[in-house]
């Protein structure tokens, strides 16, 4: 039960942003007093397996942290204390009084940062090498036991992530790719810079992921969402392919209306030194869809139902304004519907919807 709960809430949910941000600042200084073997060796580590993601971010520190838990170097360190006294208090907030050891809350505290680090698995130069060396092998390669919190943000299921062999054979052998490019590409999937709804398959995502491909082109990767697979239909989410495109055939998909996220930070940093830069203007998802941005995954990791609530536009707010004004509550139907309903004389369906005691009210509406 444990496990499940700091897979499910997260560190970062369990300490609070402000508590979360102060370890991430106490790994840092950490690091930069050069006093900790441990944290030296998790900073160069991450250094060195993720090139592409600044040593300044938040996700780097997260990272490094991850790192020291996976190598059972946490207990060495004086946060170790801090972090479990405010695991502790959360686990109390949610109703879980039982008395818990050090040694019982390890497996929680490794679950929860796991959930922080990217979602491709170690071994994963092993596993590339092996399906460009070994032609006959095609067990799916899992990623990651659950997609990375953008695709989760945008509807995903908490299912595995995998990739087929002979995928990551067509990469190379098709489109150009080198073992070190595809290895990026599925390490940046859980820090893209845009991801799209799928122009030609439904129910897929198409990430615009930070790494260069053949011919410095920019990388995108399909994947299926919600498949299953096998007689006990288990549900996976499956990496169908490894693209190549020129910049402006992403510029169409926003132009189309297929754009779900976007990374504006990370996408300009990207298109600057190849002298591109995001169109200008409102960029609107064709179905009305809210577009995505990091500031919404980070209210996603805390409470998922508001992250995705969109902003009420200015014709709603007038509308909630004059309902204030008439000292009635707000229904679903709007202003506009309701007013009508009621000089039809439907004030049955109205009524439920205001509150009895403001009669004179009502009546001077329906007057």
């Amino acid at each position: 039960v444990l496990h499940e709960i700091g897979e499910h809430y997260g560190l970062e949910r369990m300490l609070g942003a402000k508590q979360y941000a102060e370890v991430l600042s106490q790994v840092r200084a950490m690091r930069d007093s050069g006093g900790s073997d441990i944290v030296n060796d998790a900073w160069d580590h991450v250094r060195s397996h993720y090139p592409s993601l600044p040593t300044t971010s938040s996700e780097f520190a997260s990272e490094v942290l991850a790192r020291i838990a996976e190598t059972r170097g946490m207990s060495k360190l004086p946060l170790r204390k801090r972090i479990l006294t405010a695991i502790r208090q959360f686990l109390f907030r949610i109703g879980l009084m039982k008395k818990l050891s050090d040694q019982d809350l390890a497996p929680l505290v490794m679950a929860s940062l796991r959930r922080s680090m990217t979602p491709v698995r170690d071994g994963l130069d092993e596993a590339i090498a092996d399906a460009l060396n070994r032609s006959h092998l095609d067990a799916p390669i899992t990623l990651a036991d659950q997609p990375p919190t953008v695709l989760l943000a945008l509807g995903a299921e908490a299912a595995p992530l995998d990739i087929a062999p002979s995928v990551i054979r067509k990469a190379k052998n098709k489109h150009g790719f080198t073992a070190d490019q595809i290895k990026g590409a599925l390490r940046e999937i859980s820090r893209p810079m845009m991801v799209f709804d799928s122009k030609t398959s439904p129910d897929s995502l198409v990430a615009f992921v930070e790494t260069d491909g053949p011919h410095g082109k920019a990388v995108v990767v399909a994947i299926h969402m919600s498949r299953t697979k096998g007689t006990s239909r288990v549900v996976i989410h499956e990496i169908a392919s490894l693209h190549a495109r020129p910049f402006g055939q992403i510029f169409g998909w926003m132009q189309e209306g297929l754009l779900r996220y976007v990374d504006q930070r990370k996408t300009g940093a990207w298109l600057r030194p190849r002298g591109l830069q995001l169109p200008k203007g409102d960029t609107r998802h064709r179905l009305g869809k809210k577009i995505l941005s990091p500031k919404d995954l980070r209210k996603f990791s805390r409470s998922p139902q508001a992250a995705m609530q969109p902003k009420p536009s200015k014709h709603q707010k007038m509308e909630d304004e004059a309902w204030r004004k008439a000292g009635l509550p707000r229904s679903n139907a709007s202003l506009s519907q309701r007013l009508a309903r009621v000089a039809e004389g439907r004030w049955a369906q109205v009524k439920e919807s205001l509150v009895d005691d403001r009669k004179i009210r009502q009546e001077k509406i329906v007057n």
